[in-house]
C-alpha cells in the first residue's frame, strides 16, 4: 500500500501542474457523495492542512439511503469542524420536466450548486474524486460508441474551475487507504449491479481484457496519455490552420472559408473539430464540403443549437435565433430611442430647416416629413417587399434582389430592419439605402433624422 504521504504528494502534483494552485491562499470545495472515493479524498485533504470545505448533493433518488449518505458526510465534516454545504433536489421530477435523463439532470444540478457555493463563499476550486479507473472506463465507453481523439483523452485533470486531484491514483490505492485508516463511507447498492453501462464495463469487460493482457490497466492508461498528447498536437494544428480561415465575429457567429479548408489537410476532420460545439454530425460536414465543391450556395444545415449556411464558398455558423413575439415597433414622438431585440439601436428626432449636408453614411438617414405618413414603424424584411432605392431614378426593386445585388447573406437579410410609414411604404432599408420618395428636397423645411447602431 502507498503511504498517506505518497498519496498526498501525488495529489499535490496534480493540483500544481494542472491548476497552478497556491496552497497558501486558494480555497477548495470538495464534492463529497459519501462513497469510498470521495471520502478518501476528504480524509486526505483533512490531513493536508489546506483550506477546504465539503459540499454534498442529495438527489433524492434512493429514499432513506440518500438521506443516510447526507448524514454521513455532514457528521464527518462536523466531527472535524469543516464547513459543510448541502442541497437536495427532486431530481427525477426535474429531469422529467426538462426532458433530460436522470444522469444528465443530476450532473447539471450538481455543478450548478457547486458554482453557486464558489461564488457565494469565494472558493477557488471544486475538487471531484474521479480516479484513473474512472478515466479508463470512460474511454472504453467512448470506444464502444465510436469516438475521436477527444473521447480517447479520458477525463481531463481540469475543466474550468473543477480539478480532479485523484486522477493519477487507481481505485485499488483508494481501497487500500480506506482499509488502513478506517475511513467511513457508504456503498451505493447500484454499484454492485450491471444496470449502468459503466458498471458493466467495470464488472464484465475489464476482467476479460485483463485475461488477454494481465497488465491491461497500466498499458491502457499509458495509451490514454499518448492520446492526450496527440490531442494537444491536433489542437495546436487546428489553431494554426484557423488563421485567416476561421473568423469569429463580435456577435459570436463564425465565418469559415471553405475553399481554404478543402485545400488543406484532412478537410472533413478539420471542419468537424471546428464545429464540434455546434453538435454537427459527420454526415452534415461531408454535405457541407460537397456543397462547397460543386459551388452550391444557400444550402442550410441545422443542429439542436445552431444553424449553418453555405454562402458563396463561405460557411456561416450562428446560434439559432430566438423567436420574438413582436417583430414590428411603432416610433412615437418627435424624438426617441428604440433598443431592438438583437441589441441594435435606432434613434430619431424631428429637426427644423434642412440639413446643411446630406449624410453618406448608410447608418444615418434624413427623411422629408411631408413624404411620409405617421406613425413610422420598424420591422423585419418580408417576402414581396419592394422599394425605390435612392439613386435609381424612382425605379422599383424588390428588397430581396437588393440583398442579392449587395451580396447580403440570407441570415443577415433576415436580421435586417426596415423603416416604413403607416401606409406600409418602405422609407429606409436600415443601414443600407434610403428610399427615393422620402429624400430631402429644396422645398424641405423640416426633416426626420435617424441613426442606427448595430451591436
Amino acid at each position: 500500500m502507498k503511504r498517506r504521504e505518497d498519496l498526498l504528494m501525488q495529489m499535490q502534483q496534480v493540483l500544481v501542474e494542472h491548476g497552478q494552485v497556491d496552497f497558501a491562499t486558494d480555497r477548495f470545495l470538495l464534492a463529497i457523495s459519501g462513497g469510498l472515493d470521495s471520502m478518501v479524498m476528504a480524509d486526505l485533504f483533512a490531513e493536508s492542512g489546506w483550506s477546504f470545505a465539503v459540499a454534498h448533493v442529495n438527489f433524492q433518488l434512493r429514499g432513506a439511503a440518500s438521506d443516510a449518505d447526507e448524514a454521513l458526510v455532514r457528521d464527518w465534516a462536523a466531527s472535524r469542524q469543516i464547513p459543510f454545504f448541502n442541497k437536495s433536489f427532486p431530481t427525477a421530477q426535474l429531469a422529467e420536466e426538462a426532458g433530460e435523463s436522470i444522469q444528465v439532470a443530476a450532473r447539471r444540478l450538481r455543478y450548478a450548486f457547486f458554482s453557486d457555493c464558489c461564488n457565494t463563499h469565494h472558493f477557488s476550486w471544486v475538487c471531484t474524486a474521479h480516479h484513473a479507473d474512472d478515466t479508463m472506463e470512460t474511454v472504453l465507453y467512448h470506444l464502444s460508441k465510436g469516438t475521436g481523439l477527444s473521447g480517447l483523452s479520458g477525463i481531463p485533470y481540469r475543466n474550468g474551475q473543477v480539478l480532479r486531484p485523484l486522477l493519477n491514483l487507481h481505485r485499488e490505492d483508494l481501497v487500500a487507504y480506506q482499509r488502513a485508516y478506517a475511513v467511513p463511507y457508504r456503498e451505493d447498492a447500484s454499484n454492485a449491479t450491471d444496470v449502468y453501462t459503466r458498471n458493466f464495463i467495470r464488472h464484465q469487460l475489464v476482467p476479460v481484457l485483463e485475461q488477454l493482457n494481465p497488465a491491461f490497466r497500466a498499458s491502457f492508461l499509458r495509451s490514454i496519455g499518448f492520446w492526450r498528447e496527440a490531442r494537444e498536437l491536433v489542437d495546436y494544428a487546428l489553431e494554426s490552420l484557423a488563421k485567416g480561415v476561421r473568423e469569429t465575429a463580435a456577435d459570436g457567429s463564425l465565418r469559415i472559408q471553405l475553399s481554404a479548408v478543402l485545400a488543406g489537410p484532412a478537410p472533413a476532420s478539420v471542419l468537424y473539430q471546428w464545429l464540434l460545439e455546434t453538435g454537427v454530425t459527420g454526415t452534415q460536414v461531408a454535405d457541407i464540403l460537397q456543397a462547397a465543391k460543386v459551388g452550391h450556395s444557400g444550402v442550410q444545415f441545422f443542429t439542436n443549437t445552431h444553424r449553418l449556411l453555405v454562402d458563396r464558398g463561405v460557411l456561416l455558423v450562428d446560434s439559432k435565433p430566438k423567436k420574438e413575439k413582436t417583430t414590428e415597433f411603432a416610433l412615437a414622438g418627435n424624438q426617441g430611442m428604440l433598443i431592438l431585440p438583437d441589441g441594435g439601436t435606432i434613434q430619431w428626432s424631428l429637426k427644423e430647416g434642412s440639413p446643411t449636408e446630406i449624410p453618406t453614411d448608410p447608418h444615418i438617414a434624413c427623411l422629408d416629413p411631408s413624404a411620409v405618413t405617421l406613425p413610422l414603424r420598424i420591422r423585419h424584411w418580408q417576402a414581396g417587399d419592394t422599394f425605390q432605392p435612392l439613386g435609381m431614378g424612382g425605379q422599383h426593386k424588390k428588397v430581396k434582389d437588393f440583398w442579392l445585388d449587395n451580396k447580403v447573406d440570407r441570415w443577415t437579410k433576415d436580421r435586417n430592419w426596415l423603416l416604413t410609414d403607416a401606409k406600409g411604404n418602405i422609407c429606409w432599408v436600415v443601414g443600407h439605402r434610403l428610399d427615393e420618395r422620402v429624400k430631402i428636397t429644396a422645398e424641405t423645411q423640416a426633416y426626420w433624422f435617424f441613426s442606427y447602431t448595430n451591436n
